[in-house]
């Protein structure tokens, strides 16, 4: 079962966004972190989705699905209720976070388009700027998308990308702004508004409940 929490711990503000989600009580989120909220609206799209699915299939096609255990197992994450999940986050842990645990896919995406954008501002814009110029350019703008970055965090997902995302990225990039602009060289205004434009899919959250 659930520990008691204070109300201004993580999960009890997590509980709290979660339940106005669901319930649809207007509620302005945004002084709450994006942790609280990538968690909450997280969880509440999960409900709505497997609420929705359930509504669709009907009742005489659910045992071919798993939209009730689905439900229930996220009844168990949000009351704390006995469940199968509650061993396999157990084990999970010890087995598959003994080291530093690693990036999501979501997160490698961003990480990827920011890295993209970076550079672009490199080698498409006129002037040039310098690596750690164009990192700090983009900590600058960051919080436009909902993002806190550094530039030395920057700076360290552009020396550790081995995979091509980034260039893709870079690649897509250039391509909008040949629609939108013409043909380069491009401003570095133009290629972060461009490059912040699509990042922002992948980092925006909601403000609240509406």
């Amino acid at each position: 079962m659930k520990k008691r929490h204070s109300a201004d711990d993580f999960a009890s503000r997590v509980d709290a966004l979660y339940a106005r989600a669901v319930a649809g009580k207007p509620f302005d989120a945004r002084d709450q972190g994006r942790e609280v909220r990538e968690v909450a609206f997280g969880l509440a799209a999960i409900r709505s989705l497997i609420d929705r699915a359930v509504k669709q299939v009907g009742l005489s096609a659910l045992p071919e699905t798993a939209l009730v255990a689905a439900s229930d197992l996220l009844d168990a994450l949000m009351k704390g209720t006995s469940h199968p999940i509650w061993r396999y986050i157990r084990e999970g842990k010890s087995r598959k976070r003994a080291n530093k645990a690693p990036a999501s896919l979501i997160d490698n995406m961003r990480r990827a388009y920011v890295v993209g954008i970076l550079r672009s501002l490199q080698g498409d814009v006129q002037p040039r700027l310098s690596r750690r110029n164009a990192a700090r350019k983009l900590a600058e703008c960051a919080p436009a998308i909902g993002a806190t970055l550094t530039a030395n965090q920057i700076i360290g997902w552009d020396k550790s990308f081995s995979e091509r995302a980034p260039d893709a990225f870079r690649s897509d990039i250039l391509e909008l702004a040949r629609k939108s602009v013409g043909d380069p060289p491009y401003s570095e205004e133009q290629i972060l508004r461009i490059g912040l434009g699509r990042a922002y899919f992948l980092w925006a959250l909601p403000e609240g409940v509406e």
